[in-house]
């Protein structure tokens, strides 16, 4: 049986192919990471692969808290806009205390990648915010500031 495969999405190509239940969630995978997304015929609910990009937001936001030092910070107290610094949580540069604790902090990986020593994937692909697949292309703190967030990239899935 041949498995179509979608790109950026490496990964799904990988899964073992030794049930039915793997296929249909393969397949179901596939459905979501496209354009449109899918229902799922399990539960009826809209299901949908987004791609992430890292963005300039995010890099702002983690440049301030590492200015914070390396404590828990109330991300209130920062002059951040929206919730996109959340986002970065995904590429492991930040991480929080609670879900809903409003307390952040960076991480040696955020560290590294403000200095330069790390550079994280330029996209990250989250299914129910939960993050299935990472680029291949790969960025620095410089590429990351020149990054501005595009909605309709992201709601139109230019995978």
């Amino acid at each position: 049986m041949k498995y179509r495969s979608v790109r950026g999405l490496r990964a799904l190509r990988d899964l073992p192919r030794d049930s039915e239940m793997d296929y249909a969630r393969r397949r179901m995978y596939e459905r979501a990471a496209g354009k449109h997304g899918a229902t799922c015929p399990c539960c009826d609910r809209f299901i949908k692969v987004y791609r992430r990009s890292f963005t300039a937001d995010m890099a702002r936001c983690l440049i301030l808290l590492e200015r914070e030092g390396r404590d828990w910070v109330d991300i209130k107290r920062l002059p951040v806009r929206g919730g996109d610094y959340a986002k970065a949580v995904h590429w492991g540069v930040v991480e929080t205390q609670g879900e809903n604790s409003g307390l952040w902090r960076i991480t040696e990986m955020g560290v590294g990648f403000i200095g330069g020593r790390v550079r994280l994937p330029a996209h990250v692909f989250l299914l129910k915010n939960v993050c299935v697949e990472v680029d291949d292309v790969q960025i620095g703190i410089r590429d990351a500031l020149r990054t501005k967030f595009d909605f309709e990239a992201l709601m139109n899935g230019h995978l």
